[in-house]
């Protein structure tokens, strides 16, 4: 029902597919390169161009620092509760490195 877009410059708008209405959660002040969802928490983690992994809350826009990257690159969850970083390769020609999630709130 709600979709997560990320804007160039780092605004987060919560938009609801059946009322097409669209509402600002929050600033996170860097581009964003990539979201990923946590199923399990509920939590969104956004890779920033300034290399922060972020994690907020879709519905309130709480939003906590969660680690760095490596390099340039992309962030996703797996089904079996890992976050991934995958480096973009022309640029930055690293390896894939995983962070753990929580497994209980």
């Amino acid at each position: 029902m709600h979709l997560v877009v990320g804007l160039i410059g780092g605004e987060v708008h919560r938009f609801n597919v059946l009322t097409k209405q669209a509402e600002l959660l929050v600033d996170l002040d860097a581009d964003i390169t990539g979201f990923s969802h946590d199923s399990f928490s509920g939590l969104v983690y956004a890779g920033l161009s300034t290399l922060e992994i972020v994690a907020f809350d879709p519905f309130t826009g709480d939003v906590a620092s969660f680690d760095k990257m490596p390099g340039k690159g992309r962030v996703s969850v797996s089904p079996s509760g890992t976050l991934y970083f995958a480096p973009v390769k022309y640029i930055y020609n690293g390896l894939i490195k995983s962070y753990d999630l929580p497994d209980s709130f």
